[in-house]
């Protein structure tokens, strides 16, 4: 009776869970625990192939005997068993060898005549019975076998069904989970169909036994759970489930061993949770219980802690640290016991949740430090996000780092106590601790300058200014704070080693970062100095002092408008050049640099010059009546010429001279010299060899015209005899005619008479001394003088269509000032008309005169006459600006060729292209990358006229361009917008890089492709890019701003201006409105820089109307928040509605079928239209501040 009474009084329901062991079931599928007989049930006990009943296999509709004979192996039997797939199938024609092929059907898709195509077997196995094991599948997986016969030596002897058996393997099913309350036990599972798709067919088959019953079957279903409602109390019960087809004929899966579950006589504690105000136990409903009673045990017994009506209690008396069994007993409404109680109880340590005593910025992160709690086994550390705590780490430590921290972020860490295997957690949670995290600046780069140390790093998120700090003997010594990213350490000592190092600061200059502690080493060496350079036969010989500490040097070499160039690598104090080429103007420098060649340890000066000149040759030696004249070409770099003749042995100079002919008036008639030349400095030091052979003369006194006289005719000309000359030829040159013609030889007499001479005829003669053989001994007097009618001609005379100016005779040479006009004459010609009426614009007929206007544009006027051509060029060869010049570059007009390779020097571009242009060639860098700058434009065939004399706008407008250089040299530009901003059409060089190349300025671009000012989901936000930029604290000197082309594409709407603007009652989903909060943003950080809007070109992007209502709305804001604007829409001629314009000036897109798209300038775009018109505004801004 007591027996029963307490059975009837146990309605809760415990569990209790036993281990799960899997038992492998045969084919058989044999028994389990403890020897039960196995669960069957369906009409068969062998699964038979899906495909077998697809009515394309007609084996599988037959009887054995109907059955026809097939020319391959027939699959009769597939089972999933335990550990895999079993195969069966008859013996073909007494065979002993078949081989097992087998491929996913999940590969396959379509008709099913497309999953059967013959192709994609895999081989399993080469057996000699009648059956196999495939193992190693995965559950769920679907797929085909066949098989194939073989002989012993591996060759086919049957043919194999294409199509294979199909077949579904399915792994032995497992509960999920079971548990039970007042309604019964709960089983539930996860289906194993879904693994593959929706169910086909298959259900599931629960069983339950007891300790020494047979397995019972309870339910067939295709639900994921089942509710026992017949179990009873006090009863142990085993489950299991297995899957069958929905006939219930055939089993899809084997089993595996049960799971008990079973009652208990008092409240059963199923956990206990260490929460922050103590220990809470939680327990089971037992079933007529009205309160519970919850008890500790201590030395002397059971304490009662509290009387609770839930099914739960906090024990808060419980201290950090301390342990505490408990037990529970169930009272019913008069507080009469209706349970036993667990006597051993459950044993629960109790640990309040850990406290972070510290969170710190460190090198590596952030740093987390608690106090370690006796007894703890390990610490969960967590940080929180968004969608809850992340876990970040399980540590046996008291300290950890999260090195995922990002800089400029707020994190909160908590620590939650687990045992060490990670499976339960012996503590609760705080609400954690937070930090701003700011990372702790690492240098990117130390480089020695020529006499400081250029130190720079990376920008920190979240930092307001840095600190830069060098280790001396007593510690970190404070060097500066700085809000740039660079430091330029002026302080150091040549040969000195500092350590460096950076720490953040907030705006209150408070630290907010760590620092690296070891610090990044360096030591301070000045430049090399050369100390001697000269050339001889063999080269360019340097020498230099090694510094105290010194490993390698590298030894560079430029030329006049080159970069430098690497020569060698030496542990040396000297170099010689071997490649230098004579009469090259060159620079040598030195850098010092590690060994290894993995660093350099010095920059490098500007090095010393020299110009070792090619050997001065003549070019002519003439005789005159003064003697013998010496004629030479310049050689580049000299400064003067020193002459030699041989006397003996020895050479004498004869003279030094700056210019290019000498004349030897000391020798004599008939007389022999050999004479040499060589180039020397202003100082008198050689800069030249000389030619040891020397050149031989043997000077002979010209004989000199007498007279010319005219009559009938002829010119009768007269001359004085020699007595060296046997006999003399005569020659003669028409005005306008380029060679001598011979008209008399060997004359021996004083005169000839040239017959047949037109009346008016204007010409010069010469005579030539011929010895005895004839042969010439002197050419005859240099001077080319002309006559007419017999005496010298003056005026101007028309000759083969040319005018020439002669004078006494003379062709006129320089300027002439004629009926109040100047011209200039080269040689007789005059070259151009009316040249002088303009101020500098006469420059553009004297390259001296552009290269003084060029210099002085660059504020490097040099310090000399402006009418001294040859110092000009000069000092435009220092500069780098030209090469070399000669004695006509002063005559010579200024094409755009000229203008175009000096500006290119001048201001040092590299290389740009702007597309094909078709009057020169590819390598001509200097003109391509002016008109890729907008210097020159191209016309519509895409021609510049290399050779065509600049006009006088174009010299205005060049130098314009090189005085804002000046202006905007060293520079920031910020830029913001969208692709036309980012120069989508031309490789992705933003405007503002553009601007900067041209301009010597630093650009930084935060323009992103698609960005809009209004809010559209997926894009980049205009206002955005503003508060990125914000945060690096850059100091621009301009803003450049562009948008509305995709607000207007994308739909955003137009929205309103703000008679005032009140940033809360502005919405960014407008283009309006977020146009106003990014200029609100870029005068909230920087105030007082001018921003230029940039509004697009005519894109032919959808309505006119509507583009052109964006477009004067973005004039409106950028004029209310006085901005400036370059209107390219309104402005310029670039209107994309002309699809000959978009197909020279935009981008060919490939998104568009390479269809040139009229929304992207393409480079000759930028350079024709946006270039020129910002530059405009960007010039009014300059002269406005």
């Amino acid at each position: 009776m007591i027996k029963r009474r307490l059975l009837s009084l146990l309605i809760a329901l415990l569990f209790v869970m036993t281990s799960a062991t899997v038992i492998p079931l045969s084919a058989s599928a044999q028994a389990v625990d403890n020897g039960e007989q196995a669960v069957t049930g369906a009409s068969e006990n062998k699964m038979l192939p899906v495909a077998m009943n697809k009515t394309e296999d007609a084996a599988s509709q037959l009887s054995v005997d109907e059955s026809p004979q097939f020319d391959y192996p027939v699959i009769t039997d597939i089972q999933n068993i335990g550990s895999g797939t079993q195969l069966t199938w008859d013996t073909y024609k007494n065979n002993h060898s078949y081989r097992v092929y087998y491929r996913k059907a999940s590969t396959y898709s379509g008709t099913w005549d497309d999953k059967y195509a013959d192709g994609g077997w895999t081989r399993l196995a080469t057996v000699r019975g009648n059956s196999y094991l495939h193992t190693g599948i995965a559950d769920a997986e679907i797929g085909i076998y066949t098989i194939r016969c073989v002989d012993d030596q591996g060759d086919f002897t049957s043919e194999f069904n294409s199509m294979g058996w199909e077949n579904c393997y399915y792994a032995a099913p497992a509960f999920s989970s079971m548990r039970f309350d007042e309604s019964g036990v709960h089983l539930t599972w996860k289906p194993a169909w879904k693994k593959h798709g929706e169910r086909n067919g298959e259900c599931y088959r629960i069983y339950r036994k007891t300790t020494g019953t047979s397995w019972t079957r309870l339910e067939q279903t295709t639900e994921d759970h089942y509710t026992d409602t017949t179990a009873e109390i006090g009863v142990t019960y085993y489950y299991t489930l297995r899957l069958i087809d929905e006939t219930g004929s055939r089993f899809l899966s084997d089993y595996k061993s049960s799971k008990a579950i079973s009652f208990s006589l008092y409240p059963y504690v199923n956990s206990i949770k260490n929460t922050d105000s103590g220990a809470q136990l939680s327990w089971y409903k037992y079933s007529g219980a009205k309160t519970y009673r919850v008890y500790y045990r201590t030395s002397n017994g059971w304490n009662r802690l509290a009387t609770v009506s839930g099914t739960s209690y906090t024990d808060t008396s419980v201290k950090n640290e301390a342990n505490r069994v408990y037990t529970i007993r169930a009272l019913e409404a008069h507080d009469n016991f209706i349970s036993d109680f667990y006597h051993n109880g459950w044993s629960n340590t109790y640990y309040a949740p850990p406290i972070i005593q510290r969170l710190s910025n460190t090198t590596q992160g952030v740093k987390i430090t608690w106090n370690r709690a006796k007894g703890a086994q390990a610490y969960c550390v967590y940080r929180k996000t968004n969608n809850g705590w992340l876990r970040l780490a399980k540590t046996a430590e008291s300290e950890y780092i999260d090195t995922t921290a990002e800089s400029g972020n707020t994190y909160t860490y908590t620590l939650r106590m687990i045992t060490a295997n990670g499976e339960d957690f012996m503590s609760d949670y705080t609400g954690g601790k937070a930090i701003f995290y700011v990372a702790a600046p690492t240098i990117k780069s130390i480089e020695n300058l020529s006499d400081s140390v250029k130190i720079t790093w990376e920008p920190i998120k979240g930092a307001s200014f840095y600190r830069i700090y060098y280790k001396s003997g007593n510690g970190w010594t404070r060097l500066a704070s700085k809000y740039l990213t660079e430091y330029t350490d002026t302080s150091v000592k040549d040969g000195e080693t500092r350590e460096y190092t950076i720490r953040c600061l907030d705006e209150n200059e408070n630290f907010v970062s760590d620092f690296d502690h070891i610090g990044y080493r360096n030591t301070f060496y000045k430049p090399p100095v050369i100390d001697t350079i000269r050339g001889s036969g063999d080269g360019v010989t340097l020498t230099w002092d090694r510094a105290k500490g010194a490993e390698d040097y590298r030894v560079y070499r430029k030329s006049v408008g080159s970069s430098w160039k690497l020569l060698t690598q030496t542990d040396k104090s000297s170099f010689t050049d071997t490649t230098y080429e004579k009469g090259t103007l060159c620079y040598y420098t030195l850098r010092m640099i590690s060994s290894d060649s993995s660093h350099f340890m010095s920059s490098h000066n500007g090095g010393r010059s020299i110009l070792w000149c090619a050997t001065p040759r003549f070019s002519s030696i003439t005789n005159s009546e003064n003697g013998a004249i010496l004629s030479w070409e310049p050689v580049h770099g000299a400064d003067a010429y020193r002459v030699y003749y041989r006397s003996g042995n020895e050479w004498i100079r004869l003279t030094t001279t700056q210019g290019t002919t000498y004349t030897d008036s000391d020798v004599i008639n008939a007389q022999t010299k050999k004479y040499t030349i060589r180039c020397v400095d202003q100082n008198g030091a050689f800069l030249s060899d000389f030619d040891t052979v020397g050149t031989v003369h043997t000077y002979y006194r010209p004989t000199a015209i007498q007279s010319i006289t005219y009559r009938d005719h002829a010119n009768t000309i007269t001359w004085n005899t020699s007595s060296e000359a046997a006999s003399y030829s005569v020659y003669r040159k028409a005005l306008g005619e380029s060679d001598w013609t011979m008209i008399a030889d060997r004359i021996t007499s004083g005169s000839y008479t040239d017959e047949n001479i037109a009346e008016n005829g204007i010409y010069a003669y010469i005579l030539r001394i011929l010895d005895e053989d004839g042969a010439v001994i002197d050419d005859g007097s240099a001077i080319e003088r002309y006559y007419q009618n017999g005496a010298p001609a003056n005026g101007t005379f028309p000759a083969n269509d040319i005018e020439y100016r002669l004078e006494e005779g003379i062709l006129a040479n320089g300027y002439y000032f004629e009926q109040d006009i100047t011209y200039y004459y080269q040689n007789g010609i005059r070259l151009e008309q009316d040249w002088f009426k303009k101020g500098a614009y006469q420059a553009s007929y004297d390259r001296a005169q552009w290269l003084y206007e060029l210099m002085s544009a660059l504020g490097e006027a040099p310090d000399i006459d402006r009418d001294n051509a040859n110092a000009i060029f000069d000092a435009a060869v220092q500069r780098s600006i030209i090469n070399s010049y000669t004695d006509q570059d002063s005559t010579l007009p200024v094409d755009r060729r000229y203008a175009a390779n000096t500006i290119f020097n001048a201001l040092g571009y590299s290389k740009r292209t702007v597309g094909s242009i078709s009057d020169i060639d590819a390598d001509d860098d200097a003109l391509s990358t002016l008109a890729y700058y907008g210097y020159f434009t191209l016309d519509d065939d895409d021609r510049i006229y290399p050779t065509l004399t600049v006009t006088e706008d174009e010299y205005d407008a060049l130098l314009s361009q090189i005085r804002l250089y000046r202006q905007l040299k060293g520079k920031t530009v910020l830029s913001f917008g969208d692709s036309i901003m980012h120069g989508a059409g031309n490789d992705s060089i933003p405007i503002s890089q553009h601007m900067a190349e041209k301009y010597g300025m630093t650009a930084h671009d935060y323009s992103v492709n698609g960005a809009t000012m209004g809010i559209y989901s997926g894009k980049s936000h205009i206002p955005d890019q503003v508060r990125r930029a914000a945060e690096y604290h850059y100091q621009p000197d301009f803003i450049l701003i562009n948008g509305g082309t995709n607000d207007m594409f994308r739909g955003v709407s137009l929205g309103d201006i703000q008679s005032g603007f009140d940033k809360s009652q502005t919405t960014e989903d407008t283009y309006s409105g977020g146009f106003e909060i990014a200029l609100w943003l870029i005068r909230s950080v920087w105030q007082n820089v001018p921003v230029i809007f940039v509004r697009a070109h005519n894109t032919n992007l959808g309505n006119d109307a509507t583009e052109r209502t964006f477009g004067e709305r973005g004039l409106e804001v950028a004029e209310k928040w006085h901005c400036g604007s370059a209107d390219i829409y309104d402005g310029t001629a670039m209107n994309c509605e002309d699809q000959k314009l978009a197909d020279r000036y935009t981008y060919p897109n490939p998104d568009h079928n390479y269809r040139h798209d009229s929304i992207h300038p393409n480079a000759l775009g930028y350079a024709t239209f946006y270039i020129p018109m910002i530059e405009q505004v960007m010039a009014m801004a300059v002269n406005d501040r």
